[in-house]
């Protein structure tokens, strides 16, 4: 029977880091200046690896960002990684179990990237604990520690859009404003020159992260940092995230239809969007699903997208367009909650997408030489149309809210060349509204807000 050995690396280091900054604490086994900082202690049942970040000064920080990548062999086999978070005295306040990054293309039995872990900002020692339980077979040989602090990276959100039609594109945070301190830019990658495809497939992921933060742009900071760095990613892997607070963010550079890294080498035709936080049990809040329907529509709308249908995919075969990550990847990701509101998602959007496309088919004014609606913005429930006819024939006025459905109708029958007529919409809320104007075969729409 063969001896098992306990190996214990005791890595102490000493650090103070008062500014924004990330750094990589690497150890090779191998090396004979790494091993000069470990000390090995034997026993019989498994190996375990111990590492010490100490003197942690964070305190400016909304969080301090932390993952593990480890290099070896059969790194699969029964690995166990656990991080510590220690206060001042070097007492355990909170420690974390941390699983295989569930974005992660690299063959886990020889690389293991673990999640991101997001510690307290009053985190002064860091513990990282690497158990081997099967040591004839297992064999680390680097150990790396990713510590990231995004302590100046102000929080954001992106405020609503009253003026937004249905299928417009959602405003979102900029890259230049949560990767400020990388001179991030939406249309330029960040290591590489983009790749481009024709987009036919919208995925949803989750982070597997927290689900609360007091500053989301911070979050998207670490997730790029930890693709960057950790995950040895040119950018971060989605196109866009999403915080539970629904705003959204700005994901990998290169502008639209760039390929992202989110789906197990299948990223080629498909758009990446990411439900930051955990979604296993946790529903999403409704905000947020708001969000995702709106970025979803307008990407389904611009790239001619048909979201209650399925097309063909990578190696996949024929799956539904609108899907979640589990669907080509073997992965939990994007959560239960998420995952199983897909077919909901799917209707939602194609009847949105229907109404778009029926409101924005190109004006025809053969007989309709002007049409004015105002005042716009709407403030007192009342609009006024005024159109002039080149012919006489009954005139059809309908409105539709920002979600593409009908919400407003009126015929005017007389026989007036002139048109001059007072709409109330006092049953409106605020908003934009997409008016149209049709006389026989002319029709010509206009958007209309409403204060």
């Amino acid at each position: 029977m063969k001896t098992n050995i306990i190996l214990t690396v005791l890595l102490f280091l000493t650090i103070t880091l008062q500014a924004q900054i990330g750094t990589t604490y690497s150890f090779d086994l191998s090396k004979a200046e790494d091993l000069k900082q470990i000390r090995i202690v034997s026993s019989e049942n498994f190996d375990v690896v111990y590492a010490h970040i100490d003197d942690l000064v964070f305190r400016e920080s909304p969080f301090i960002a932390v993952s593990v990548r480890l290099e070896g062999q059969r790194l699969d086999d029964d690995l166990t990684l656990q991080i510590h978070a220690k206060d001042d005295n070097k007492t355990t306040v909170s420690y974390q179990t941390l699983h295989h990054f569930h974005e992660s293309e690299e063959d886990p039995s020889r690389i293991f990237v673990s999640e991101l872990a997001f510690l307290d900002k009053t985190t002064s020692h860091i513990q990282v604990v690497c158990k081997l339980e099967k040591p004839a077979l297992a064999k680390l040989n680097t150990l790396h520690i990713r510590v990231f602090n995004p302590c100046n990276i102000p929080p954001v959100t992106t405020e609503p859009q009253s003026i937004l039609g249905a299928c417009d594109a959602p405003p979102s945070v900029s890259r230049s404003v949560w990767g400020a301190n990388w001179g991030l830019t939406n249309n330029v990658q960040y290591k590489s020159t983009p790749s481009y495809s024709t987009v036919t497939h919208l995925i949803v992921h989750h982070s597997a992260g927290p689900n609360t933060s007091t500053n989301w742009a911070a979050t998207v900071a670490s997730i790029f940092d930890y693709h960057v760095n950790s995950n040895g990613w040119s950018d971060v892997g989605y196109n866009y995230l999403i915080a539970p607070d629904g705003t959204l963010f700005y994901g990998r550079g290169g502008g639209n239809n760039v390929i992202g890294a989110h789906y197990c080498a299948k990223n080629n035709n498909t758009m990446g969007v990411c439900m930051m936080g955990t979604y296993t049990t946790v529903a999403p809040t409704d905000t947020a699903w708001r969000t995702l329907e709106k970025i979803f529509a307008w990407k389904a709308y611009e790239s001619n997208i048909n979201p209650t249908a399925s097309a063909p995919l990578s190696n996949l075969g024929s799956i539904p367009v609108i899907n979640g990550h589990r669907s080509g990847c073997e992965t939990e990701c994007p959560g239960d909650s998420n995952f199983n509101r897909l077919p909901a998602l799917r209707l939602r959007l194609g009847a949105m997408v229907a109404a778009c496309r029926a409101v924005s088919t190109q004006d025809i004014t053969s007989n309709l030489s002007a049409v004015i609606l105002s005042p716009n913005p709407v403030v007192n429930g009342t609009i006024t149309l005024k159109a002039e006819l080149v012919q006489s024939e009954p005139l059809n006025i309908k409105a539709f809210d920002a979600l593409g459905r009908q919400v407003f109708e009126k015929t005017l029958t007389d026989k007036s060349l002139l048109i001059n007529e007072n709409l109330d919409i006092s049953h409106l809320a605020q908003g934009a509204y997409i008016f149209k104007v049709m006389a026989g075969q002319s029709a010509v729409s206009q958007k209309v807000v409403i204060e």
